[in-house]
């Protein structure tokens, strides 16, 4: 945004920023069971060519849309929360989508790309080009890069588009404005009823400073009818076709589907290519928006099956349209924010779109709605048309307004009046750290009214967290007082060197399990900042276990499984049973080591903790992997991307760490006991388990994973009760 708002002050007359991007171009082909060819066909790190190995069978493909789609409908509450199990959901589906498509080669010229386009000042837009039909139809808007923790398309910086390049090309309009939008509603009466009255008032009312200054005319169509659509698009000029009403999708002709009314008022359902006949004719149309539930959404054997991208090969320049069922308080924010962007003419519509993604994100509380939009272009540069300087003399505005009626003028919004927070330390010189939002806490920083989540901490001290309240105006100091450690000295001893840190017994249970006790010990948690390839969640920190813990020396194998439950839920069960066994949630994990504690006539058999699992795996060393920080030698001690072959392989082949355990770096990721979170600030003994949370911790890496995922400290979560062919796990047993 230019300026930010103040004294009640609007932006209407203010030109936005310009954005420019550079282009990174991902061409999916058609491929051959989960295999797709996919290629890199412009970027500003060149090109190259990647096969993805895409996450899910059919049948879990379905259960995580249906979970998807379950989520957006339960997104929305009053409540707010860090990260709600809506949108746990939603992020693993985004993160898995992310994982699959930008992997390898393709990750490297992405990030490539993006730092050029950061040099440059400039955003890098991802233009996805499907020619595999039934990955077209999957919600990528969704995708979630875990080492930023952000969704792509919630950021002008990189936005994500459905580009189809069509023989045609598409030119800029010279437009002399107004801009003129011509919105339909149809509301037939054997549908269910849509509160599109108020929608029409609220977008009158967000374009009627536009409109007083002559940037923007919006006209209502006064039927809802195609004829009385046909007869419009006769008239005009029409730059935008706004469309309010139900939408849907023809299962039995794969194709998208738009409910207009026939003369009595009843739904008359127009097909895809019915509805691109009265539209794609009116050359002045560069932009449709459709504000129909499923407008989007598309088939698994025809790119072109859903409304949305038949309107584009037919030749509208870009198209916006829901994949799912959308709110009409969502609808409106999103259509309020869009128009106000593309009124400037020199904003990309891809950007215009990604600020009225935001503006859903906030405006509606929990709702993960901003994703239902999906852009479809084919305008090379997102610039859909020039505007040349308004009139100097508005044209008489009286039949407009006899049209769409008058609104009295939107007052202005209030001022939010920010505070001012420190925090007096005891002793002097503690680090303070935000643990409810991201970003460093600096004494005396202007905040935003509401309440912070702060942790103090100091070397020799007790770690302290406390919620700080702040007022809106409000100069707050606010005291926090740490009390001296009783646990052991703030520089313990370092481990010794892994060649004499022998584990000092082990033991193999009746099922053939083999453990080993790992020496109680300190160690540094986490990755340096220098670190290759190292995620912002690796904070270092040191951590002390106080008591030694027997560690299981491979995952549990698909046999092992079989004798405690009776099943095998593998997916990979041709390698033999000593695989792993995987597609196990976090919740299927605690059901065996249940029955294996009555089996065994125990209850000292558990998962490992976060902390414990990674003082495992390195074994007393400090490098990025448990043998050393040259990749080169990750062959001998894990399977993974490079020599995998995309699926597991029997435990305990590859070499063992220096503590005798197997497969700590790739092979399945491992379930920990932990709640994902950050890390707590300062020296640590046994650190607890969190009591709540939206995720499990996984550790390790897998065998579709690269290198830096199967660093030591890298941390990734999942939903509890998910299962995927990746995720296993290892049982401690407590000493």
């Amino acid at each position: 945004m230019a300026g930010r708002m103040t004294g009640g002050a609007k932006l209407y007359n203010r030109r936005w920023i310009q954005m420019e991007y550079l282009d990174f171009e991902l061409e999916i082909g058609k491929g051959q069971g989960r295999k797709y060819p996919v290629a890199v066909i412009r970027s500003p790190a060149g090109e190259v060519r990647d096969t993805m190995l895409f996450p899910f069978d059919e049948l879990v493909l379905e259960n995580r849309l249906q979970a998807l789609e379950i989520a957006l409908l339960r997104s929305g509450g009053s409540k707010r929360r860090a990260l709600s199990q809506e949108e746990q959901t939603v992020q693993d589906f985004g993160r898995d989508l992310f994982d699959a498509l930008i992997g390898g080669e393709i990750r490297s010229r992405f990030d490539v790309s993006r730092g050029e386009a950061q040099r440059q000042g400039k955003g890098l837009r991802l233009k996805l080009r499907f020619q595999a039909p039934e990955l077209a139809a999957l919600p990528w808007e969704f995708l979630y890069d875990h080492r930023r923790g952000e969704y792509l398309c919630l950021s002008k910086k990189t936005p994500t588009i459905r580009y189809l390049e069509l023989p045609d090309p598409i030119q800029r309009l010279t437009v002399t404005p107004p801009l003129r939008i011509l919105g339909m509603i149809a509301n037939p009466a054997d549908l269910p009823e849509l509160d599109v009255e108020r929608e029409k008032q609220r977008l009158e009312k967000a374009v009627k400073n536009l409109r007083d200054k002559g940037s923007l005319d919006l006209i209502w169509l006064q039927g809802q009818t195609w004829r009385d659509l046909q007869d419009a698009m006769g008239g005009g000029p029409w730059h935008v076709f706004h469309f309010i009403g139900h939408g849907g999708f023809d299962r039995s002709k794969d194709e998208g589907l738009l409910a207009l009314a026939d003369d009595k008022g009843k739904k008359h359902l127009l097909s895809a290519s019915q509805v691109a006949n009265l539209l794609a004719d009116h050359h002045p149309l560069r932009m449709v928006l459709l504000n129909a539930c499923e407008g989007a959404r598309g088939s698994g054997l025809d790119i072109f099956s859903s409304t949305a991208a038949t309107l584009v090969r037919r030749g509208i320049a870009a198209v916006l349209a829901m994949q799912y069922a959308i709110t009409d308080k969502a609808a409106i924010e999103f259509s309020r924010t869009f128009y106000r962007r593309v009124v400037d003419g020199r904003l990309p519509i891809e950007a215009a779109v990604v600020d009225a993604r935001v503006a859903v994100n906030i405006a509606v509380n929990n709702s993960l709605e901003w994703g239902t939009p999906v852009l479809y272009m084919r305008s090379p540069d997102g610039i859909l048309f020039e505007l040349a300087s308004l009139p100097a003399h508005r044209p008489d505005p009286i039949i407009v307004k006899a049209i769409v009626g008058t609104l009295p003028p939107e007052p202005p919004p209030p001022e939010i009046r920010k505070g001012r927070l420190w925090v007096d330390t005891d002793p002097d010189g503690s680090t303070v750290h935000f643990l409810n939002i991201r970003a460093d806490f600096v004494q005396g920083q202007e905040l935003e009214p509401g309440g912070y989540h702060v942790e103090v901490a100091a070397a020799g001290y007790t770690p302290k967290r406390e919620w700080i309240k702040l007022e809106a105006g409000e100069n707050k100091h606010h005291r926090i007082v740490l009390h001296k450690s009783k646990t052991p000295p703030t520089e313990p001893p370092k481990l010794p060197p892994p060649t004499e840190a022998k584990p000092e017994k082990e033991f193999t249970n009746r099922l053939g399990m083999a453990f080993v006790l790992l020496p109680a010990g300190t160690f540094p948690m986490g990755s340096p900042s220098d670190e290759e390839g190292r995620y912002d969640d690796e904070r270092q920190h040191q951590v002390t276990l106080s008591r030694p813990f027997y560690l299981q020396t491979t995952p549990v194998t698909q046999e092992q499984w079989r004798q405690v439950l009776g099943n095998n839920p593998a997916y990979f069960k041709e390698g033999g049973q000593e695989c792993p066994v995987e597609q196990v949630s976090w919740d299927d994990a605690q059901e065996f080591i249940k029955k294996l504690n009555r089996m065994e006539k125990t209850d000292t058999y558990r998962l490992p903790t976060e902390a414990e699992w990674e003082y495992a795996c390195r074994a007393g060393s400090t490098t990025r992997y448990c043998f050393g920080d040259e990749a080169a030698q990750l062959q001998d001690y894990a399977w993974y991307e490079v020599n995998s072959e995309r699926k597991t392989h029997p435990v305990g082949r590859l070499k063992p760490n220096a503590w005798g355990l197997y497969d700590m770096h790739g092979n399945v990721w491992e379930w920990c006991r932990d709640w994902y979170g950050d890390y707590a600030v300062g020296p640590l003994v046994d650190p607890p388990v969190p009591d709540a949370g939206a995720s499990r911790v996984l550790r390790g890496g897998s065998w579709g994973n690269n290198s830096w995922l199967l660093r030591s400290a890298v941390r990734s979560y999942y939903n509890p009760v998910f299962r995927i062919n990746n995720l296993g796990f290892r049982v401690a047993r407590t000493f």
